[in-house]
């Protein structure tokens, strides 16, 4: 080919591509930004502070309350916190409860069965919540270990939004009062300090102080009630017992390997290694008396009544004589599958429903809570996290 075709026909082959370019950089923009960009598979990197409320079974039905079982499961999502809520004497009671790791607050009819979800602000790694029985405060902890974080949030009645503000301190315990306020402990250099929390003026006291840092609390219902206080509960060590009133702080006489306790302001229920087996008391107070349990179980399993403080429920099932007992209990490698008892004081042991047979399933029960009157027991399981409902025909005053 000669030279001047050969320059020739490159200088057409540039302006081609040339013209190519310009029309593609003028005239061929792609219609979206999923056209331009490509996928680097990075995830949702959007900020998660706040969620959309668009979980496609608000207003549906999510239990079958029509059914005769007394026993019903109220969740699959793992619960953190719960509280049976009441907005008046003609109202249908509700249950609101917060799903674990986003803090989402939702709350269920227990006359329809209906689901709404009343809050889609996200708690990243919520681990543990507290609802007051108003239903508009919640107190949350997110995170593990040094990493922990607490606040309080307030549920709006016209958004799906939750207003939040901090707690600053090293809390290790908290509670919801009776009286929409929270009870909270914080650790300090050498001591434990407890603190009433108002969540309307967003305003803290001391309480007290106890002379220990690793302690585990039993709140009362109000600040103004008995709280108890121990060091942290395991088989190796002895620990012993106080009673927190509002102007004083008392030993009482309960201590021993793996003790821990529950209470209220007339009666302790507890249990300890004795002997090489685990066992279950009864301390009055007024009396000074200890009796033991007519059950064996763990006092974290247990709640009293409202209405009779000498009545208790607690779920239970065989617990063998092992050393290691409650602390195999508290990292999971020993598990139960429980009944649920109404006890007296007087020695009298009712068992109310075995789960295991109702349920077909081994529920290890915690966190127990009774709503108005005592009628209906909640309660998680263990294993899962997941919120159940034991329904009474007649509150607890009265024969199941």
């Amino acid at each position: 080919m000669k030279r001047p075709v050969f320059i020739i026909s490159g200088v057409v082959i540039i302006l081609i591509l040339i013209a190519i370019w310009v029309y593609m950089l003028f005239f061929g923009s792609p219609k979206n930004a999923d056209d331009t960009f490509a996928d680097l598979n990075l995830g949702d990197t959007t900020d998660t502070s706040y969620i959309e409320n668009t979980d496609t079974t608000d207003g549906e039905a999510v239990v079958d309350l029509s059914s005769p079982d007394r026993l019903r499961q109220l969740t699959t999502k793992p619960v953190i916190g719960f509280n049976e809520f009441v907005k008046d004497a003609s109202s249908t009671p509700a249950i609101l409860y917060v799903e674990a790791g986003t803090g989402h607050v939702f709350s269920i009819d227990l006359e329809t069965g209906e689901e709404s979800r009343l809050s889609g602000t996200t708690i990243p790694s919520s681990q543990e919540a507290e609802i007051t029985p108003n239903g508009k405060y919640i107190m949350y902890r997110s995170g593990e270990g040094s990493g922990r974080t607490y606040l309080v949030g307030t549920i709006s009645s016209t958004t799906n939004e939750l207003s939040t503000s901090d707690l600053d301190e090293s809390i290790i315990s908290f509670s919801a009062t009776n009286d929409n306020h929270f009870l909270y402990a914080v650790k300090t250099q050498n001591s434990t300090i407890g603190k009433s929390y108002n969540p309307e003026d967003k305003t803290s006291k001391t309480l007290f102080t106890l002379p220990f840092r690793d302690a585990t609390i039993d709140w009362g219902s109000t600040a103004s009630d008995s709280h108890f206080a121990y060091p942290k509960t395991t088989s190796k060590l002895e620990s012993f017992l106080f009673k927190i009133d509002s102007t004083k702080i008392s030993r009482l006489p309960i201590d021993g390997y793996g003790m821990s306790a529950s209470g209220n302001n007339d009666l302790v229920i507890y249990s300890k290694q004795d002997n090489g087996e685990y066992k279950t008391f009864f301390y009055n107070i007024s009396e000074d008396l200890v009796t033991k349990h007519v059950l064996t179980t763990i006092p974290e399993k247990c709640a009293f009544s409202t209405n009779n403080s000498e009545l208790v429920i607690c779920a239970q099932s065989t617990i063998n004589n092992n050393l290691n007992i409650p602390d195999s209990w508290y990292s999971g490698e020993t598990y139960f599958a429980d009944s649920i008892w109404q006890t007296t004081l007087a020695g009298s042991a009712t068992m109310l429903i075995n789960t295991e047979s109702e349920s077909g399933r081994e529920l290890d029960i915690v966190d127990i809570d009774l709503g108005v009157d005592d009628k209906n027991i909640y309660f998680l399981n263990k294993n899962d996290k997941t919120l159940w409902l034991y329904e009474r025909v007649q509150s607890l005053s009265n024969p199941s």
